[in-house]
């Protein structure tokens, strides 16, 4: 064995247990969930399971509760993309490039705000939003409802949201578009933190010529600081639409486990109920390898839109 070949079989071994861990803990789960989805499976009991091929995926496909679940969940990723993300980087880009040049301990405490969501465990989150929106235990009379009484504005709320309580959350009509706020406020910060890092690698002699061409703040925002943050701006979408398909705890806990009548059912909760509370583990199988291709199509489709022209 020459020298090279052994250097090369250390560097194989080395590399061995990474890829001993990526196979039992990544491929091996998805290998066997696709397995699992093949078969009818009822109370974990996978000693009498009944080969069906493919009849979960067909079922699946006439399944109302799953489409609206899947509806629900491009909504939040829509909601992700084109809501949340446009804010964080304005908000990154105006505390770069205005407010830290000026007031850089003001930048500080409106990063830390804005930060503070995201250092929050997610039940905490969930659960203090619920109370402040339904009270104790859903019984009602929570902050929201107190506050709108005191101001006189619950005539204006149901009227306008056509609801016929201010328990936003307990309403067919606001219950999704409630939570979807609540995830948009959530989240902000986690990618302001990153467009900012990658706003700030910019180097400022690039503005400065800007400047002396005339070039305003939208300008600068449009022709330098966008494009240059091109290939942060595809990463941070890929996590988004990954993170959606994964979202459960917060839609769980906030809806009480997506009341009323599914209105807030995404796919991991659908996943989640399937499998674990009606005890269809088949069923439940079927709609994760369906969550995992999607999520992995969009990805490939958001990769190929922000591919780099040659």
């Amino acid at each position: 064995m020459t020298a090279r070949e052994r250097r090369n079989l250390s560097l194989q071994l080395f590399i061995l247990p990474a890829v001993i861990l990526i196979a039992v803990y990544l491929y091996y789960p998805i290998i066997n969930t696709i397995y699992l989805s093949l078969f009818e499976i009822k109370n974990f009991n996978l000693d009498q399971r009944v080969f069906i091929g493919l009849n979960n995926y067909t079922k699946l496909l006439k399944d109302p509760t799953f489409w609206l679940a899947f509806r629900n969940t491009v909504l939040i990723a829509s909601a992700t993309i084109f809501v949340q993300m446009p804010i964080a980087f304005l908000l990154a880009d105006f505390l770069s490039n205005q407010i830290r040049k000026k007031h850089p301990h003001l930048e500080t405490w409106l990063l830390l705000a804005l930060f503070f969501p995201i250092v929050l465990p997610t039940p905490v989150l969930a659960k203090s939003w619920r109370l402040f929106f339904v009270g104790l235990q859903g019984a009602g009379f929570g902050p929201f409802e107190w506050i709108t009484l005191k101001l006189g504005l619950t005539n204006l709320i149901t009227s306008f949201f056509k609801t016929k309580t201010v328990l936003l959350l307990q309403e067919l009509n606001t219950a999704l578009w409630v939570v979807i706020a609540i995830q948009t406020w959530a989240r902000i910060g986690f990618n302001l933190l990153i467009y900012r890092s990658a706003i700030l690698s910019i180097t400022s002699e690039i503005y400065e010529s800007a400047e002396m061409d005339g070039a305003g703040p939208w300008t600068k925002l449009f022709y330098i600081t966008t494009p240059l943050t091109r290939n942060v701006i595809s990463v941070t979408i890929i996590l988004a639409i990954l993170g959606v398909f994964q979202l459960f705890d917060m839609i769980w806990m906030l809806t009480n486990q997506c009341q009323p009548l599914n209105t807030t059912q995404v796919l991991a909760t659908y996943m989640y109920t399937r499998s674990f509370v009606d005890l269809r583990t088949g069923y439940g199988s079927s709609i994760a390898i369906t969550i995992l291709i999607t999520a992995l199509v969009l990805s490939l489709v958001e990769r190929w839109f922000f591919r780099e022209s040659k």
